[in-house]
Protein backbone atom coordinates (compact mmCIF):
# COMPACT_ATOMS: atom_id res chain seq x y z
CA UNK A 1 0.00 0.00 0.00
CA UNK A 2 1.46 3.49 -1.04
CA UNK A 3 1.86 5.82 1.96
CA UNK A 4 1.23 9.49 2.10
CA UNK A 5 4.70 11.62 2.67
CA UNK A 6 3.48 13.95 5.39
CA UNK A 7 4.80 17.95 5.49
CA UNK A 8 7.36 17.85 8.17
CA UNK A 9 6.98 16.05 11.24
CA UNK A 10 2.83 16.14 10.76
CA UNK A 11 0.90 14.19 13.48
CA UNK A 12 -3.25 15.68 12.82
CA UNK A 13 -4.20 15.89 8.81
CA UNK A 14 -7.22 17.36 7.40
CA UNK A 15 -8.37 16.02 4.80
CA UNK A 16 -10.45 17.81 1.88
CA UNK A 17 -13.30 15.27 1.31
CA UNK A 18 -15.74 16.27 -1.33
CA UNK A 19 -17.54 12.34 -1.66
CA UNK A 20 -15.64 11.39 -4.57
CA UNK A 21 -13.19 8.68 -5.30
CA UNK A 22 -10.06 10.84 -4.97
CA UNK A 23 -10.18 12.46 -1.79
CA UNK A 24 -11.80 8.94 -0.03
CA UNK A 25 -8.18 7.13 -1.03
CA UNK A 26 -6.01 10.48 0.01
CA UNK A 27 -8.06 10.09 3.46
CA UNK A 28 -7.31 6.07 3.16
CA UNK A 29 -3.40 6.98 2.90
CA UNK A 30 -3.14 9.56 5.49
CA UNK A 31 -4.30 7.02 7.77
CA UNK A 32 -2.29 4.07 6.37
CA UNK A 33 0.80 6.42 7.40
CA UNK A 34 -0.77 6.96 11.00
CA UNK A 35 -1.70 10.27 10.89
CA UNK A 36 -4.74 12.00 12.78
CA UNK A 37 -7.07 12.23 9.87
CA UNK A 38 -10.06 14.72 9.82
CA UNK A 39 -12.27 14.73 7.09
CA UNK A 40 -13.07 18.05 6.41
CA UNK A 41 -16.27 19.15 3.57
CA UNK A 42 -16.67 22.44 2.33
CA UNK A 43 -20.48 23.44 2.02
CA UNK A 44 -20.23 26.50 -1.47
CA UNK A 45 -23.98 27.57 -1.28
CA UNK A 46 -24.37 26.23 -4.77
CA UNK A 47 -27.34 24.97 -4.60
CA UNK A 48 -29.03 23.14 -1.47
CA UNK A 49 -29.49 19.96 -3.38
CA UNK A 50 -26.09 20.11 -4.63
CA UNK A 51 -24.62 20.91 -1.01
CA UNK A 52 -26.41 18.42 0.75
CA UNK A 53 -25.25 15.36 -2.19
CA UNK A 54 -21.63 16.54 -1.15
CA UNK A 55 -22.01 16.71 2.19
CA UNK A 56 -23.88 13.23 2.52
CA UNK A 57 -20.85 11.64 0.42
CA UNK A 58 -17.98 12.74 2.20
CA UNK A 59 -20.27 11.83 5.22
CA UNK A 60 -20.61 7.94 4.19
CA UNK A 61 -16.72 8.18 3.28
CA UNK A 62 -15.44 9.33 6.47
CA UNK A 63 -18.11 6.73 8.19
CA UNK A 64 -16.36 3.58 6.37
CA UNK A 65 -12.51 5.02 7.27
CA UNK A 66 -13.75 5.62 11.28
CA UNK A 67 -12.89 9.18 10.71
CA UNK A 68 -14.30 12.79 12.17
CA UNK A 69 -16.27 14.06 9.51
CA UNK A 70 -16.56 18.20 9.60
CA UNK A 71 -18.56 20.76 7.64
CA UNK A 72 -17.35 23.73 6.65
CA UNK A 73 -19.62 26.55 5.42
CA UNK A 74 -17.47 29.03 3.00
CA UNK A 75 -20.46 29.86 0.86
CA UNK A 76 -19.64 33.78 1.19
CA UNK A 77 -15.80 33.49 0.35
CA UNK A 78 -16.94 30.98 -2.88
CA UNK A 79 -19.82 33.87 -4.27
CA UNK A 80 -16.50 36.63 -3.62
CA UNK A 81 -13.97 35.37 -4.02
CA UNK A 82 -15.13 32.54 -7.56
CA UNK A 83 -18.38 33.16 -8.40
CA UNK A 84 -18.49 37.24 -8.85
CA UNK A 85 -15.05 37.22 -10.50
CA UNK A 86 -15.85 34.36 -12.67
CA UNK A 87 -19.61 36.30 -13.54
CA UNK A 88 -17.24 40.05 -14.04
CA UNK A 89 -14.37 38.63 -16.00
CA UNK A 90 -17.12 36.69 -18.40
CA UNK A 91 -18.83 40.33 -18.89
CA UNK A 92 -15.64 41.54 -19.98
CA UNK A 93 -14.89 39.21 -22.31
CA UNK A 94 -12.48 36.92 -20.96
CA UNK A 95 -13.16 33.42 -20.80
CA UNK A 96 -12.34 32.72 -16.65
CA UNK A 97 -11.01 29.09 -14.68
CA UNK A 98 -12.79 28.83 -11.56
CA UNK A 99 -10.93 26.32 -10.66
CA UNK A 100 -7.78 28.02 -10.21
CA UNK A 101 -9.54 30.87 -8.24
CA UNK A 102 -11.47 28.01 -6.02
CA UNK A 103 -7.89 26.49 -5.70
CA UNK A 104 -6.52 29.53 -4.55
CA UNK A 105 -8.24 31.21 -2.48
CA UNK A 106 -10.36 29.08 -0.78
CA UNK A 107 -9.34 25.19 -0.79
CA UNK A 108 -5.12 26.87 0.03
CA UNK A 109 -6.49 30.02 0.77
CA UNK A 110 -9.27 29.81 3.61
CA UNK A 111 -9.84 26.30 4.14
CA UNK A 112 -5.66 26.24 4.41
CA UNK A 113 -5.74 28.97 6.76
CA UNK A 114 -8.74 27.40 9.02
CA UNK A 115 -6.46 23.90 8.93
CA UNK A 116 -3.59 25.82 10.87
CA UNK A 117 -5.77 27.77 13.38
CA UNK A 118 -7.47 24.20 13.99
CA UNK A 119 -3.98 22.76 14.77
CA UNK A 120 -3.53 20.60 11.84
CA UNK A 121 -0.24 19.98 10.60
CA UNK A 122 -1.08 19.59 7.01
CA UNK A 123 -3.93 19.59 4.41
CA UNK A 124 -4.22 16.82 2.44
CA UNK A 125 -6.17 16.37 -0.98
CA UNK A 126 -7.24 14.58 -3.98
CA UNK A 127 -4.92 16.62 -6.58
CA UNK A 128 -2.91 14.55 -9.35
CA UNK A 129 0.05 16.40 -8.27
CA UNK A 130 3.52 16.16 -6.25
CA UNK A 131 4.96 18.11 -4.04
CA UNK A 132 9.05 17.67 -3.93
CA UNK A 133 12.36 18.83 -2.55
CA UNK A 134 14.35 21.00 -4.84
CA UNK A 135 18.19 21.87 -3.36
CA UNK A 136 15.82 22.47 0.02
CA UNK A 137 12.88 23.67 -1.60
CA UNK A 138 9.81 22.50 -2.33
CA UNK A 139 8.27 22.48 -5.54
CA UNK A 140 5.10 21.78 -7.43
CA UNK A 141 5.03 19.15 -10.08
CA UNK A 142 2.87 17.68 -12.66
CA UNK A 143 1.11 13.70 -11.59
CA UNK A 144 2.59 11.02 -12.80
CA UNK A 145 -0.80 10.11 -14.96
CA UNK A 146 -0.38 12.96 -17.65
CA UNK A 147 -4.54 12.36 -18.15
CA UNK A 148 -5.15 13.16 -14.86
CA UNK A 149 -2.44 15.81 -14.03
CA UNK A 150 -4.14 19.23 -11.88
CA UNK A 151 -0.83 21.02 -11.66
CA UNK A 152 -2.60 23.42 -14.22
CA UNK A 153 -5.35 24.36 -11.65
CA UNK A 154 -2.57 24.63 -9.00
CA UNK A 155 0.28 26.86 -10.86
CA UNK A 156 -0.26 29.76 -8.14
CA UNK A 157 0.75 27.30 -4.91
CA UNK A 158 4.97 27.92 -5.09
CA UNK A 159 7.41 28.60 -2.89
CA UNK A 160 6.04 28.57 0.92
CA UNK A 161 2.43 28.15 -0.21
CA UNK A 162 3.68 24.74 -0.51
CA UNK A 163 4.18 24.33 3.26
CA UNK A 164 1.92 21.85 5.27
CA UNK A 165 0.59 20.85 2.04
CA UNK A 166 -0.13 17.11 0.62
CA UNK A 167 -1.04 15.27 -2.21
CA UNK A 168 -0.96 12.06 -2.51
CA UNK A 169 -2.36 10.99 -5.72
CA UNK A 170 0.26 12.67 -7.01
CA UNK A 171 2.93 9.47 -8.26
CA UNK A 172 -0.45 7.68 -9.01
CA UNK A 173 -2.62 6.45 -11.52
CA UNK A 174 -6.49 6.63 -11.68
CA UNK A 175 -6.71 3.24 -12.07
CA UNK A 176 -4.55 2.62 -8.84
CA UNK A 177 -6.63 4.91 -7.05
CA UNK A 178 -9.99 3.02 -7.78
CA UNK A 179 -8.43 -0.24 -7.19
CA UNK A 180 -7.12 1.08 -3.42
CA UNK A 181 -11.09 2.70 -3.15
CA UNK A 182 -12.74 -1.15 -3.95
CA UNK A 183 -10.13 -2.95 -1.69
CA UNK A 184 -10.74 -0.48 1.15
CA UNK A 185 -15.15 -0.55 0.55
CA UNK A 186 -15.27 3.13 -0.24
CA UNK A 187 -18.27 3.83 -1.08
CA UNK A 188 -17.03 6.64 -3.91
CA UNK A 189 -15.14 3.25 -5.80
CA UNK A 190 -17.09 3.54 -8.91
CA UNK A 191 -18.49 7.09 -8.79
CA UNK A 192 -18.31 8.83 -12.35
CA UNK A 193 -16.42 12.00 -12.71
CA UNK A 194 -17.78 15.88 -13.50
CA UNK A 195 -16.39 17.37 -16.15
CA UNK A 196 -17.97 20.90 -15.59
CA UNK A 197 -17.73 23.86 -13.30
CA UNK A 198 -19.09 22.84 -9.93
CA UNK A 199 -21.49 25.86 -9.57
CA UNK A 200 -22.82 25.65 -13.12
CA UNK A 201 -24.84 22.61 -12.32
CA UNK A 202 -25.03 21.70 -15.27
CA UNK A 203 -26.19 24.50 -17.04
CA UNK A 204 -23.62 26.88 -19.76
CA UNK A 205 -22.31 29.79 -18.15
CA UNK A 206 -24.32 32.07 -20.66
CA UNK A 207 -27.45 30.20 -18.42
CA UNK A 208 -25.72 30.96 -15.02
CA UNK A 209 -25.33 34.31 -15.81
CA UNK A 210 -28.51 35.12 -17.09
CA UNK A 211 -29.84 33.54 -14.18
CA UNK A 212 -27.37 36.03 -12.14
CA UNK A 213 -29.02 38.67 -13.51
CA UNK A 214 -26.34 39.72 -16.45
CA UNK A 215 -28.89 41.94 -18.75
CA UNK A 216 -28.50 40.81 -22.93
CA UNK A 217 -26.32 43.55 -24.59
CA UNK A 218 -26.62 43.51 -27.98
CA UNK A 219 -23.93 43.91 -30.26
CA UNK A 220 -22.00 42.36 -33.66
CA UNK A 221 -20.25 39.66 -34.82
CA UNK A 222 -18.07 40.83 -37.61
CA UNK A 223 -15.03 39.58 -39.54
CA UNK A 224 -11.29 40.44 -39.92
CA UNK A 225 -11.97 43.54 -42.20
CA UNK A 226 -14.73 45.25 -39.61
CA UNK A 227 -17.95 43.90 -42.22
CA UNK A 228 -20.89 43.20 -39.77
CA UNK A 229 -22.04 39.22 -40.50
CA UNK A 230 -24.34 39.34 -37.96
CA UNK A 231 -25.59 40.43 -34.22
CA UNK A 232 -25.46 38.62 -30.59
CA UNK A 233 -27.16 39.59 -27.24
CA UNK A 234 -23.86 39.07 -25.27
CA UNK A 235 -20.01 38.50 -25.78
CA UNK A 236 -20.02 36.19 -22.91
CA UNK A 237 -21.37 33.73 -25.42
CA UNK A 238 -17.97 33.25 -27.13
CA UNK A 239 -14.23 32.27 -25.96
CA UNK A 240 -11.49 32.79 -28.27
CA UNK A 241 -10.95 29.61 -30.40
CA UNK A 242 -14.89 28.77 -30.75
CA UNK A 243 -16.35 27.74 -34.41
CA UNK A 244 -19.17 26.08 -33.37
CA UNK A 245 -22.47 28.01 -32.36
CA UNK A 246 -21.20 31.35 -33.44
CA UNK A 247 -24.33 32.34 -35.13
CA UNK A 248 -23.07 33.13 -38.87
CA UNK A 249 -22.75 30.83 -41.82
CA UNK A 250 -22.58 30.15 -45.18
CA UNK A 251 -19.30 30.64 -46.33
CA UNK A 252 -16.02 29.29 -44.74
CA UNK A 253 -15.55 27.96 -41.00
CA UNK A 254 -15.10 30.56 -39.32
CA UNK A 255 -13.69 30.86 -35.58
CA UNK A 256 -14.13 33.68 -32.66
CA UNK A 257 -10.71 35.40 -33.01
CA UNK A 258 -11.22 38.10 -30.58
CA UNK A 259 -13.54 39.61 -28.57
CA UNK A 260 -14.32 43.89 -28.11
CA UNK A 261 -16.32 43.82 -24.55
CA UNK A 262 -16.00 47.56 -24.76
CA UNK A 263 -17.59 47.50 -27.77
CA UNK A 264 -19.66 44.37 -27.25
CA UNK A 265 -18.06 42.79 -30.61
CA UNK A 266 -17.13 39.38 -31.68
CA UNK A 267 -14.43 39.51 -34.33
CA UNK A 268 -14.22 35.77 -36.26
CA UNK A 269 -12.23 34.86 -38.64
CA UNK A 270 -9.93 31.85 -40.79
CA UNK A 271 -8.54 29.01 -38.42
CA UNK A 272 -5.15 30.78 -39.30
CA UNK A 273 -6.05 34.54 -37.82
CA UNK A 274 -6.07 32.55 -34.20
CA UNK A 275 -2.69 32.01 -34.37
CA UNK A 276 -0.02 33.60 -32.13
CA UNK A 277 3.16 33.41 -30.94
CA UNK A 278 3.65 35.77 -28.28
CA UNK A 279 1.64 36.56 -24.88
CA UNK A 280 1.97 38.17 -21.79
CA UNK A 281 -0.20 37.69 -18.40
CA UNK A 282 -0.97 39.50 -15.24
CA UNK A 283 -1.01 38.87 -11.63
CA UNK A 284 1.83 36.36 -11.72
CA UNK A 285 3.10 34.09 -9.36
CA UNK A 286 6.75 32.85 -10.45
CA UNK A 287 8.92 30.52 -8.75
CA UNK A 288 11.83 30.73 -11.46
CA UNK A 289 15.34 32.91 -11.62
CA UNK A 290 15.62 36.26 -13.14
CA UNK A 291 16.10 36.76 -16.80
CA UNK A 292 14.91 34.68 -19.67
CA UNK A 293 14.29 31.33 -19.14
CA UNK A 294 13.48 28.27 -21.58
CA UNK A 295 10.72 26.60 -20.77
CA UNK A 296 7.03 25.02 -21.98
CA UNK A 297 4.16 26.61 -21.08
CA UNK A 298 0.13 25.58 -21.51
CA UNK A 299 -2.51 28.46 -21.91
CA UNK A 300 -5.61 26.19 -21.13
CA UNK A 301 -5.90 22.89 -19.10
CA UNK A 302 -6.09 20.64 -22.16
CA UNK A 303 -3.71 22.69 -24.23
CA UNK A 304 -0.34 20.44 -25.13
CA UNK A 305 2.32 22.29 -23.54
CA UNK A 306 4.57 24.24 -26.23
CA UNK A 307 8.35 25.53 -25.77
CA UNK A 308 9.23 28.87 -25.92
CA UNK A 309 10.91 31.55 -23.63
CA UNK A 310 9.85 33.19 -20.90
CA UNK A 311 10.73 36.65 -19.42
CA UNK A 312 9.16 38.21 -15.87
CA UNK A 313 9.77 42.09 -16.27
CA UNK A 314 7.84 44.81 -13.82
CA UNK A 315 5.28 41.62 -12.60
CA UNK A 316 4.44 41.00 -16.57
CA UNK A 317 5.40 37.58 -17.91
CA UNK A 318 5.94 37.43 -21.43
CA UNK A 319 6.19 34.31 -23.27
CA UNK A 320 7.55 34.11 -26.97
CA UNK A 321 6.59 30.52 -28.56
CA UNK A 322 8.66 28.68 -30.97
CA UNK A 323 6.22 27.74 -33.02
CA UNK A 324 1.92 29.23 -32.89
CA UNK A 325 -0.55 28.59 -30.39
CA UNK A 326 -4.26 28.66 -30.94
CA UNK A 327 -6.99 29.43 -27.96
CA UNK A 328 -5.10 32.15 -26.27
CA UNK A 329 -8.11 33.69 -24.65
CA UNK A 330 -8.34 36.38 -21.78
CA UNK A 331 -8.96 35.54 -18.66
CA UNK A 332 -6.93 31.86 -19.07
CA UNK A 333 -4.07 30.97 -17.20
CA UNK A 334 -0.58 30.84 -18.88
CA UNK A 335 1.20 28.13 -16.47
CA UNK A 336 5.35 27.60 -17.48
CA UNK A 337 6.36 24.43 -17.06
CA UNK A 338 10.36 23.32 -16.49
CA UNK A 339 10.14 19.88 -17.51
CA UNK A 340 7.60 18.51 -14.77
CA UNK A 341 8.42 21.47 -12.42
CA UNK A 342 6.17 24.29 -12.42
CA UNK A 343 7.71 26.96 -12.43
CA UNK A 344 4.68 29.61 -12.35
CA UNK A 345 2.11 31.79 -14.04
CA UNK A 346 -0.33 34.27 -14.90
CA UNK A 347 -3.91 35.31 -16.08
CA UNK A 348 -3.69 35.97 -19.66
CA UNK A 349 -3.90 39.31 -20.89
CA UNK A 350 -2.04 39.95 -24.51
CA UNK A 351 -1.62 37.63 -27.73
CA UNK A 352 0.31 39.06 -31.02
Amino acid sequence: MRRVRPAGSARCAWVALSGGVDSAVAAALALDSGLDVVGVTMRLGVSEHLDEAVVGASAEVAGVLGIPHHVIDLSAPFEESVVRPFIDSYVRGETPNPCVLCNDHLKFGVLSGAAVRAGADVLITGHYARIDDHDGLLVLLRGMDTSKDQSYFLYRLVGARLDRLCFPLGGMRKSEVRKIALERGLPSADSTESQDVCFLTGSDAASFLAAKGVAPRVGEIVDMSGEVLGTHDGVWRFTVGQRKGIGVGGGPPLYVVAIDADRARVIVGPADACNVRNVTARDVVWDGPDGELRIQAQVRYRATPQPGNAVLCDGVLSVCFDSPVSGVAHGQSLVCYEGDRVIGGGYLMEAS
